[in-house]
Formats: C-alpha cells, sequence, structure tokens
C-alpha cells in the first residue's frame, strides 16, 4: 500500500500541474485570438494592394518609373530574398513551410543573391545550411510596428532605384483562414503583377525546420 504522506503530495502535485496547464491554455488562447484578429484585419489590406498592383500592371501600357524599369543606367545588383520566420518554435509547419520554399528558391537562383531574414528560426536553419545571411532583421517581434515596416520598404526601393539591388522578392506564410496557410514568394520589386503562387500547401511537418522547431 502505497505512503499516505507520498501520495497525498502526488495529489498535491498533479493538482498543481492542472492549474498551471490550465494557466498557459488561457494565456495560449488569448494570444491566438489576438494574432487571428490582426491576420484577418490586414488581409482585405494586403490582397486590395496586391489587386491594384495586379491593375496597374496590366493597365498601365508604356508608363515608365523606375520602380518598374529600374535605374536609367541599366546597372543591376543582386537579387535580393527577404525570408520571414518566426523568433520562437510549437507553431507546427509554419517555419517548415516558409524555409522549404525559400531553399528551393535559394538553390534555384544561383549565387548572385543577397539573403536578408527576419526570425531567428529562419536565420538558425540558413546558417546550418550554410547559405551566406546579408543582415537578420530583429526590429519587428511579435508586434511589428507600421514605421519600421516603413523604413525598410523604403530602404529597398532607393537600393532598387540606384541599382544596388536588381529585385525584391519575399518568402512567407500567406494566412487564408485558421486551419490553411501556404507559403508563397512575392515579388515586390520590380513591380509587375503577381504570378500566382505554385508552393505546396503547409501540410505538416518535416524537411527543413519542419515542425515546431
Amino acid at each position: 500500500m502505497p505512503n499516505p504522506r507520498k501520495l497525498k503530495k502526488r495529489i498535491k502535485a498533479v493538482a498543481n500541474i492542472k492549474r498551471i496547464t490550465k494557466t498557459m491554455q488561457m494565456i495560449a488562447t488569448s494570444k491566438y485570438a489576438k494574432a487571428l484578429a490582426k491576420a484577418t484585419s490586414s488581409k482585405p489590406f494586403t490582397e486590395g494592394v496586391f489587386e491594384l498592383v495586379t491593375e496597374l500592371a496590366s493597365k498601365a501600357g508604356n508608363l515608365e518609373h523606375p520602380l518598374i524599369q529600374g535605374p536609367a543606367g541599366g546597372v543591376r545588383g543582386k537579387d535580393l530574398v527577404l525570408v520571414l520566420t518566426s523568433d520562437r518554435g510549437l507553431c507546427g509547419p509554419y517555419n517548415g513551410g516558409v524555409l522549404r520554399a525559400a531553399v528551393k528558391l535559394l538553390r534555384e537562383a544561383g549565387a548572385n543573391l543577397e539573403i536578408e531574414l527576419v526570425g531567428r528560426k529562419g536565420l538558425a536553419a540558413l546558417k546550418f545550411l550554410r547559405f551566406p545571411i546579408a543582415r537578420h532583421h530583429t526590429q519587428f517581434g511579435d508586434n511589428p510596428q507600421y514605421a519600421a515596416v516603413e523604413a525598410l520598404a523604403q530602404q529597398y526601393m532607393d537600393r532598387f532605384i540606384t541599382g544596388e539591388i536588381a529585385s525584391v522578392r519575399v518568402v512567407y506564410m500567406r494566412f487564408i483562414s485558421t486551419a490553411r496557410q501556404r507559403p508563397e514568394i512575392v515579388q515586390l520589386l520590380p513591380l509587375k503583377a503577381p504570378k500566382k503562387a505554385d508552393a505546396p500547401a503547409s501540410g505538416g511537418g518535416g524537411g527543413v525546420g519542419g515542425g515546431g522547431g
């Protein structure tokens, strides 16, 4: 027969674990609700911007602009790829899907690339695969501010106009619904109608950075 004192301690320990788990669940639910509200509220704006770019690209005709043609002198630098990952794990196939799409793009694109990263998970994975990282952005975090995003976008436009970089592409996870997200590659510069993404839907861990690692 178990010692009554040890049995009572075990029951108390289990009760404490239950309370801690319940508290963690409540915190996670609150964070999830906030993240979902952000994702759904920004979705119409994001889709509207891309629809506008598509319409302008298809109807502009012979419109000339440095963000469309690039620098007048024809000087072309490296192609810039920005990979967006998370700082922490435990987010299912999120990082794995983004990194698989990114690695495929980087290997197909060759050596004339400049790689920039957001998120510690992407930094660890691409360093392990020996991809040269030009810059790791740490200014965004869990709550990116518009001013920080605007500053980076302006920097990219200035570098593109001067010919320092030839193009800007972003690899990210597109939010479709709570049950469906898809890694996509979007070309931001030069401005043109975005192509339909052919990246595979995120449906499980594995591969580079898979799971919540």
